[in-house]
């Protein structure tokens, strides 16, 4: 071997890509995004355990499919850059590396006015130390499905077999429900992700069908568009970004959701607010209407807590300044620059104040309303009165209302204290008020 031969040991690359940090929904939502920048009308997912317990995964799409050199191109690791810079296959990395990090074979087969088949197996490749592109032979069960699935038209599947990164468990029993767990959560994870893609009223993108398991996703809207119009109080911007003397427009809006007591139960649930609304806080960011980042503070801009569950933020850029935000392979988050990220947070401080103010009217109404019908103190009162007895041995005497003083003798002896004297006119020792004196702790600071 040449000492100028610096390529890397197969082997031991294809391990080491295996961890970049993917989690089952990111993977899929990757793959996914091939699909779409193919045209993809409809996308169908199948997680399941076979026969032998063995799990496995199919994902289908109709799009435009590739020839036989274009597929060999898109196994290559950095395969060739895509026509249209919006694409959401952004980096020629996605299918590989999501896929083996969690399966040792991936398969995937392409028809565009034939079929044909590529595949990486992991332990081959580990075997020989070299790059192997296998051609396989096609399950014939597979093969039938997709077949029906595209019709005589084009598309592409991709198979997922030897899931070694998944389930763990060699209990049957508790596999099932861990993919129950799992399937319910990348239903979720996706329906957030593509939500302006699977909804027809978007007229911003193609509208594409996605199907888990079975069942069609429906979008899921963080900023409750849905809402009647008023609910939500809504702020309306556009950055402007300049990069290199090119000025680029970012959509920045802010939206207050109504407070929980404003929300029926089915309006929290579809606004993921019901057992959720920590997570959900914050920023909801999208490149070309893809969501990116779900959630949260990005670079620490604000702790997550409560009074801030009411506040969603939507940015929405292009593929223009991909480089500003310096998105990661993964597609699952970025990096607010400096300039922009003093200037986002000064922007939200009086509106992190509505917010607050908006969160805490309401848990107050709401707390008054449930001490009025539940008497929420009626337990501590009883506990109160129940450890009273305790001091019936105590004798208190002296009472001095002038400076508040008295004189408490027990068998441990005698003691003056200072204390406020009060008649007390009831037996409630805990009262619900409305508010507190002044506002004192309810200041945003």
């Amino acid at each position: 071997m040449s000492n100028n031969d610096f390529s890397p040991s197969p082997a031991r690359l294809v391990e080491s890509l295996r961890d970049t940090g993917y989690s089952l929904p990111m993977s899929i939502a990757d793959i996914i995004d091939n699909s779409i920048a193919a045209g993809a009308s409809k996308v169908r997912l199948d997680l399941f355990a076979e026969y032998d317990g063995e799990l496995k995964l199919r994902l289908l799409d109709d799009g435009h499919g590739m020839d036989e050199q274009s597929l060999i191109d898109s196994m290559k690791y950095g395969s060739k850059k895509r026509v249209n810079p919006k694409s959401l296959g952004k980096f020629g990395m996605g299918l590989k590396t999501a896929s083996t990090a969690f399966c040792r074979s991936l398969t995937v087969v392409s028809k565009k006015e034939t079929i044909s088949a590529r595949q990486w197996d992991l332990d081959t490749i580990i075997e020989t130390d070299e790059w192997q592109l296998l051609t396989p032979e096609v399950d014939d069960e597979d093969l039938s499905l997709f077949s029906e699935f595209i019709g005589a038209e084009s598309g592409t599947m991709v198979v997922w077999e030897k899931i070694d990164r998944l389930i763990k468990s060699k209990s049957r029993v508790t596999a099932e429900k861990q993919l129950t767990k799992i399937v319910s959560d990348l239903k979720k994870h996706l329906s957030g992700v593509f939500g302006r893609f699977i909804d027809s009223n978007n007229y911003d993108e193609e509208s594409v069908e996605i199907i888990v398991n079975g069942d069609v996703l429906t979008p899921w809207d963080p900023f409750c568009y849905w809402m009647e119009k008023g609910r939500v109080e809504r702020e309306i911007n556009n950055l402007k970004i300049n990069i290199e003397g090119e000025e680029h427009d970012v959509a920045f809006n802010v939206h207050i959701l109504p407070n929980k007591a404003d929300m029926d139960e089915k309006e929290q649930l579809r606004a993921r607010y019901k057992n959720e609304a920590l997570e959900n806080q914050g920023f909801h960011i999208y490149r070309e209407n893809r969501l990116i980042f779900s959630g949260g503070w990005p670079n620490r801009m604000f702790a997550r807590e409560p009074h801030m569950n009411l506040l969603r933020v939507e940015l929405n850029f292009t593929h223009e300044i991909d480089e500003y935000f310096q998105i990661d392979i993964k597609k699952s988050g970025i990096v607010l620059p400096t300039d922009l990220f003093a200037e986002l947070k000064d922007s939200l401080t009086p509106l992190r104040r509505e917010a607050n103010r908006r969160y805490r009217t309401g848990k107050a109404s709401e707390t008054s309303n449930k001490a009025k019908i539940n008497d929420i103190h009626a337990n501590s009162n009883k506990s109160i009165a129940k450890h009273s007895d305790s001091t019936v041995n105590s004798k208190i005497a002296n009472q001095n209302p002038d400076n508040n003083t008295a004189e408490v003798e027990n068998k441990f002896g005698k003691v003056t204290i200072k204390i406020p004297i009060e008649e007390k006119e009831s037996d409630v020792s805990v009262e619900t008020k409305d508010s507190l004196m002044d506002g004192v702790l309810w200041q945003y600071a």
